[in-house]
């Protein structure tokens, strides 16, 4: 699923892309263990953002799990999901029944378990699950 919306995103002009930076992202990630494109780059510089103020590794991790919750429970995903399958009346089954998007979220977990994000030239080069 993910590997055909990210076919369609691609595309899609800059403007509607836009729309799905979280979307965009996990379909890249699961394909792709190094990430250069845009809305990849959004991503990384959030989480950077967190180490301008941060003082140890320990501060750090506790900013970006609080500033960053949403993305890590899915709900950025699950959110933008729902958006892209509204626009085109496709079923949202899959986002709306609890236990089917548990076991989504569970499957793609065992997927990026094994897929760390590489970007170089960055302040964060390394980022796994």
């Amino acid at each position: 699923m993910l590997a055909e919306i990210r076919k369609y995103l691609e595309g899609c002009d800059p403007a509607e892309k836009d729309k799905y930076t979280n979307l965009y992202f996990y379909c890249d990630w699961v394909f792709h263990i190094k990430v250069d494109k845009t809305p990849a780059k959004r991503i990384l510089n959030r989480f950077e953002s967190a180490l301008l103020n941060a003082k140890d590794l320990k501060e750090i991790s506790r900013i970006i799990i609080k500033q960053e919750k949403d993305f890590y429970s899915f709900v950025c995903l699950r959110e933008e999901l729902l958006r892209f399958f509204e626009k085109d009346n496709l079923p949202t089954e899959l986002l709306k029944n609890g236990g089917r998007w548990f076991k989504f979220k569970k499957l793609l977990v065992e997927i990026l378990i094994d897929c760390p994000l590489v970007s170089e030239g960055r302040k964060i080069n390394y980022f796994a699950l």
